[in-house]
Parts: structure tokens; C-alpha cells; sequence
């Protein structure tokens, strides 16, 4: 089922990015978000592609759910 997505608080510049852009053309600005979300979804992670781990000081990235990389978390020094 899809969802709405809602952006808030976006500057007059970011707000007219995508008409200036080539290839935006014509699309409604709801589609240049979408076509973005739509390629961070599908994009593989580095680790992925390479099928190495993941390897970060960030835990949340680390537990975070949506790739496939094997993800070694390390602590901060």
C-alpha cells in the first residue's frame, strides 16, 4: 500500500532544485522525491556489492535494518 511522505521546512532554493535540474523538465515536483527515494531504495551498499562488512562506529547503523552487509560496529575511542 503505498504511503505519504511530508517534508517540512524546506529553504526557497532546495524547494526549486528540481526544476533546474536536466531531466526534471515537466515532472511534478511530487516525482523528483519520489525517483530519489525510489534510487536510495535500490542503490546496494558498498559492503554489499563487495560482500565485505560493514564496518562503523555508529550502533544504530549497525542494527539498522534494510541492507544486507554483515555490519561490525566498534566503540568510540
Amino acid at each position: 500500500m503505498p504511503e505519504n511522505v511530508q517534508i517540512r521546512n524546506v529553504d526557497d532554493l532546495t524547494y526549486a532544485a528540481p526544476r533546474r535540474r536536466p531531466g526534471a523538465g515537466n515532472m511534478p515536483l511530487a516525482g523528483y522525491p519520489r525517483r530519489e527515494l525510489e534510487r536510495l531504495a535500490t542503490t546496494r551498499t558498498m559492503a554489499e556489492l563487495l560482500a565485505v562488512p560493514l564496518l562503523t562506529c555508529d550502533a544504530r547503523l549497525g542494527r539498522a535494518h534494510g541492507h544486507d552487509a554483515e555490519a561490525t560496529v566498534y566503540p568510540r575511542s
